[in-house]
Formats: C-alpha cells, structure tokens, sequence
C-alpha cells in the first residue's frame, strides 16, 4: 500500500475492503477480538516501515536523555530509547492496523513529524514515548541552579497519547504492558 503526499499531509489509503456503510458492523465485530502484538514486525504498516528506515538510517541520534530525536520528516512521533525502538515500532504498527480495520487512516505531518489518525472531519494526533527518570540524585548540600543538566535514564515504559479535543494517555504498568492496553485505544 504506497504512501502519497498532499498539502503537507503523508497519508495512506483507505483500506479498500473497508466500506463506511459496513464500519459501525465491522467496529462491533473488531472491537470484541483481542490485539496482539507480535513478537516480531513482519510485514509493517508502510509508515511504520518508512520509520524503521529512516530512524537505522540515521543511527537513531540520541538527545541527552537517551531517546531517540525523531523529529526526521515522514517519520512517525516515536520518542523512546534505542532498547525499545523495536518494540513500540510493533505496538505502532499494530495499532495503526487495528485502527485501518476501523476506517481510521494514519498519516505525518513532515514538517512537525507528527502523527496523525484521520476519521472523517475528525484528526488526532498520536505518539508513542518512553518515561524517563533522573538517573542519580545531586549530593547532599549541593542546590540545583537553573540550567544544571540534570542526567536523566530510560525506563523501558512506555506511552501512547492520543490529542484532539483532549488528551489521553494510555501507559506501560508493572501488571500490565502497554501491549495489553491497546484494545482501549481501538474502540
């Protein structure tokens, strides 16, 4: 399924096998099966396989707290560190295949790199990061100044944020992945 540009805006087509007279049939079918996650991405969503290149090509350039700078045009907003690149580009590209089964289509503002979900007049925004903590206290007696770079370590948990007319996040929890929680995203 080839990407296409226009006004700015990377989209994929509509799922063709998708009509919009069938989705409310089809959404109550969908949305009682469960998501899995495959252990390995195999054949990605071409956003996802666009980002996966662009993101090895680039040797995944690592701001200070270790997350990949993705700010790469027609690059989908993926914020993690490189241990868990493969891994939210597999709960990506699943949720971007479980949402087309909705009628729901991707696509990448390459000027902000960020990820968009359309449905009808509606668009949201999507992204994937990983939480950071501060990776060591400062020394007793010692104040922090503003512009102190406070060394930060990725967690290896993630979160998906969804904007529109408000934000929801879902995250990663000690019980339950993040992989798990995908069903509450696709409704």
């Amino acid at each position: 399924m080839p990407a296409s540009i226009s006004a700015g805006i990377i989209t994929t087509p509509r799922h063709s096998h998708l009509d919009c007279r069938a989705l409310s049939s089809r959404s109550s079918r969908h949305s009682q099966q469960p998501i899995i996650v495959p252990d390995r991405l195999l054949d990605p969503h071409p956003l996802v396989r666009a980002t996966a290149n662009a993101l090895r090509q680039t040797g995944n350039a690592e701001r200070a707290e270790g997350t990949t700078a993705n700010m790469l045009a027609g690059a989908l907003d993926i914020r993690v560190s490189r241990g868990c690149l493969d891994r939210a580009l597999r709960i990506t590209d699943t949720l971007l295949k479980a949402l087309a089964l909705h009628g729901i289509t991707a696509g990448i503002d390459p000027k902000t790199s960020t990820t968009r979900l359309h449905s009808g007049d509606i668009t949201l925004t999507l992204a994937i990061s990983e939480q950071i903590v501060a990776a060591a206290r400062r020394p007793p007696g010692r104040r922090t100044t503003v512009g102190d770079a406070v060394p930060v370590r990725p967690t290896a948990m993630l979160t998906i944020t969804v904007r529109g007319w408000v934000q929801r996040q879902w995250h990663d929890a000690t019980k339950t992945p993040l992989e798990r929680r995908l069903r509450g995203i696709v409704i």
